[in-house]
Parts: structure tokens; sequence; C-alpha cells
């Protein structure tokens, strides 16, 4: 199996493995991509040899393996085409990618990341380009996207659990990179399979070049568009890069997005009802532990006030230690997972 990332659906791929050496000795065989710029793992089984080419013979060593990307058409007839892949293995993959759900921090392993754009965006998982250690997801409005191009985030499926909307809490905040200031960013949640259930909003960046937190209030949507109903479900969200603005005018810019969550971390909305958690010492100099009275917590992420991800941490107990020995003095906002949800802590380092 082999995870890949194409630009177009139905683009067959080629795998091939031989012997180092001895080319004569090979087989090969394909599997046709479903997903359009998003990534999908595709099992190639090599019992069925590509026609024309030698059979599997497992009394052979073979130790090579080549991948070919839209197998048969050359570049002058499809034009300059960008694939990736990854994770390549020997047997059968059979263990499903968990479905996604917020917050959405591109961190896990065994979650299904899955993006889907529409209008003209293009949108790939990558490393934070200004911090290696933490994984992003990059979108390109390209030259050729409309105005409303978009990127819906997460499997087709949409969440896990429905965001838990409510008449006192109704914001969500993204993590996001601009190549400039001021402009506006839309976010929009609706319910899967029934795109007249939905709600949008909207907020400018403040800052070129830098990441930073933006906090949307659902209750101030767009206008024009639907209120938010909490009566409602929504279990899917799209987030929108310079809305309104289409790839012709602007030129093709990327943007970058990580930690979707809900709540308000500025004011500390807490993102689920979850089970009593208490921080002590607090404030703290080198190290504090934050405990759940009744359940597990199962990771904590920190964050600086202006939205920066300082430290992210994995757990299975009732309590996680803080060491906060490297960090500055201030404020930070602790992401606190728990078997029945998520909230954020405020932690005061001196």
């Amino acid at each position: 199996s082999v995870r890949v990332w194409s630009p177009t659906a139905g683009t067959p791929i080629r795998l091939k493995v031989e012997t180092v050496g001895n080319p004569t000795i090979s087989c090969e065989t394909e599997a046709t991509t479903s997903a359009a710029g998003a990534w999908e793992t595709l099992v190639f089984n090599f019992s069925n040899q590509a026609a024309g080419t030698a059979t599997l013979n497992i009394a052979n060593t073979y130790d090579l393996a080549s991948i070919f990307f839209n197998f048969g058409t050359d570049g002058a007839t499809a034009g300059a085409q960008t694939y990736y892949f990854d994770d390549v293995m020997f047997g059968q993959t059979t263990t499903p990618l968990d479905q996604i759900d917020l917050p959405v921090t591109f961190e896990e392993t065994d979650v299904d990341y899955t993006m889907t754009d529409f209008g003209g965006n293009a949108s790939v998982m990558v490393a934070d380009p200004t911090n290696p250690a933490n994984t992003v997801m990059e979108v390109e409005k390209t030259a050729g996207a409309q105005s409303w191009a978009g990127t819906t985030i997460g499997t087709p499926a949409g969440f896990a659990t429905d965001i838990p909307f409510t008449a006192a809490e109704t914001y969500m905040s993204v993590r996001v990179w601009s190549p400039t200031a001021g402009t506006p960013i839309r976010l929009k949640v609706e319910q899967v399979g029934a795109p007249t259930i939905s709600c949008e909003t909207e907020k400018n960046t403040t800052v070129a070049g830098a990441w930073e937190t933006l906090i949307f209030n659902f209750a101030n949507p767009v206008a024009g568009t639907a209120a938010l109903n909490v009566a409602n479900t929504y279990d899917l969200a799209s987030i929108f890069f310079n809305f309104g603005t289409d790839g012709a005018t602007a030129g093709a810019q990327t943007y970058y997005f990580d930690d979707v969550m809900f709540g308000n971390p500025a004011s500390g909305i807490s993102e689920l009802e979850v089970s009593n958690l208490s921080v002590y010492p607090n404030p703290t100099t080198d190290a504090c532990t934050i405990t759940s009275k009744n359940s597990t917590i199962t990771g904590v992420t920190l964050f600086s006030v202006q939205g920066e991800k300082v430290m992210q941490l994995s757990n299975a107990s009732s309590s996680v230690k803080i060491d906060s020995s490297s960090l500055g003095a201030g404020v930070y906002l602790a992401h606190v997972t728990t078997l029945d949800g998520s909230t954020i802590v405020r932690i005061v380092r001196n």
C-alpha cells in the first residue's frame, strides 16, 4: 500500500517491483485514485499484474520498487502535474483511520485529515514553514480560483461529534498564516448532507507573513447568510481564504491553517462540557500538574496568548505534569483533552 495525493481523481498509479541488478525479474500492478486534491491510501495487489507485464513469482527476489503517476499519459498531453506519496508499506492496510474531530491539530497519525477543495483551491498537509516540528495544512488559492474558493475540513462524513454550540458558546478559533494583513477569512459550519443548514462568519487577518489565532463568533453571521440556530446540528466546517476575491485578481496565494478549535481561547470559553480540572500550583515557576477529578486526560497542547503552540503532550491518566522551566514568564492557554471532551485552562508562569 502507498498513501498518495493526486490533483485529479481517476488517475492510474502504477507500482513496480523488481530485482536489483536484474530488471527482467519484475512485476507491475496498478490502482486508480478516487479523490482529487486529497490524500488516500491505495492498495496494490501484485497477484493482479498489469496487462502485458510479468506475473509475480514468489520464488524470485524483489528488493526494489518504482512508482509511476498517471501511467500511460505523457506530460505534453496532461501538462505539468504535481503528486505526493508517503507510507510505502508491505501488506494491505486494514486498520481504518479515525474520523476527524475537533480540535483539528494535524498531529495525530491515526486520524483521517482528508480535505476537500472546491472553486480552485489546492490543499496539502505539510510541515509548518516556521516550525518543522509542527504539521499544518497548506492551502493555495490558485490563479484560476473563484472568489468563493474554499477547503472543507475533514472527510465527507464531517466531524465525529457535533460542534457543541449553545446560546452562550458560539465561538470557534483557527490559527492561520496569511501573506497579507487585512485579508478576510471566512469560516462556515453546516450539517453533513443538508447544506442549507449552515452559518458563516468572517475575521480579517491583522499580520502579514506570521501566525495568528483568529476567533470566529457565529453569533455574528455574515450579512445575507443564515443565523446560527443552536437547535440545529452542525458537524462540518469549511474555511475560505481571501473570500470575495478571485485568483485572477489577487494572483496565486498560499495560506496555512492549524488548530481548529471550538471555543474562545482568549476568554477561556470551554470547548465541551468536561470533567472538573484543577491546576496546581498556578501561578507556577518550574512545573505544574493538571488533574481531572473524574476523567482521563488524553492530551495537553499549550499555547501562548499570541496563539503559538509551545508544547504538546500525550497522556492516559487522570493527571499530567507540565514542565514550564523552559518557558518565559506570562500567561499560557492549555488545551486539555479528556475522554469526556476538551476545555481550555489558563496557566500563569512567573
